[in-house]
């Protein structure tokens, strides 16, 4: 629980409803109180909230707030940080966002790649061959060859064998045979299997690219253009809940005396 005890103001005499500094005193002293705490407004960051609440307090802790009532001021106050605060969270978590104004390009790339194969097969051939080849040849030659001499007149002797004076002859006959056979025969046998087969190929690769084009000034200017100051976007949105007018300060005192006191004193001098 945070506590606004140190900022409580005593009543100046507000000149239309009271002052932020003088509910305080009031019992209105604490984030709870006021509808500022966890379960009235949503906020990024818990550790920022005592610190936002406290910017509001002291912002407007001299304002006199704009409705009649404390119950109806602190209904309005967390019901208007609950309205606003989801778009302002948004700016204050973006602001936590870290990288380099000079760099005006940057890609990453990323790939990762898996490939697998499978395959599998069988293959068989067989040849065979056979030649046979059969070639005979058959020759057969006769001869005959005669000679004589004779003495008798050099006239034709039919029969030379009764009236040569010596003759001789020669008959020859003769017959050749001759076969050739050949045969051959060939097989081959070729098998070719693979039975089963795997690949599977795994790769990842990562690509940065950076840098910048333009000038350096430039986008240190547009840089300095996104500044926000945040808490004061949400302090100024609450400005609603106070009066618009300024009090006049004519019962401004040394030492002021709380309205209270002055009607016991008239009570009791009446009596």
């Amino acid at each position: 629980m945070q506590d606004f005890s140190d900022l409580i103001l005593q009543d100046m005499g507000a000149d239309y409803t009271i002052e932020l500094g003088t509910l305080l005193g009031m019992g209105y002293e604490t984030d709870e109180k006021l509808h500022l705490s966890a379960p009235y407004y949503p906020i990024f960051n818990e550790q920022h909230r005592p610190g936002l609440n406290r910017k509001i307090i002291m912002h407007y802790l001299m304002r006199e707030i704009s409705v009649e009532t404390p119950q109806a001021f602190v209904l309005l106050l967390g019901r208007k940080m609950n309205e606003i605060m989801p778009y302002y969270n948004k700016l204050y978590e973006s602001e936590l966002l870290k990288y380099d104004p000079f760099i005006t390009t940057e890609i990453w790339q990323t790939s990762d790649t898996n490939n697998t194969s499978e395959s599998s097969g069988k293959s068989d051939s067989s040849q065979d061959s056979n030649t046979q080849s059969t070639s005979e040849n058959k020759a057969v030659s006769k001869n005959s060859a005669m000679t004589f001499n004779s003495e008798f007149p050099q006239t034709r002797i039919d029969d030379f064998r009764k009236y040569a004076t010596n003759a001789s002859q020669t008959d020859s006959e003769g017959t050749t045979d001759s076969t050739t056979t050949q045969h051959g025969s060939s097989h081959s046998d070729t098998i070719a299997t693979t039975q089963f087969q795997h690949q599977n190929d795994t790769g990842k690769s990562n690509v940065h690219t950076s840098g910048f084009s333009g000038s350096r000034n430039a986008l240190l200017n547009e840089l300095r253009s996104t500044f926000l100051n945040i808490d004061m976007m949400v302090v100024n949105e609450l400005e609603e809940l106070f009066m618009q007018t300024w009090g006049t300060g004519d019962s401004m005192t040394n030492t002021p005396i709380p309205p209270y006191a002055s009607m016991v004193g008239a009570i009791f001098g009446r009596i």
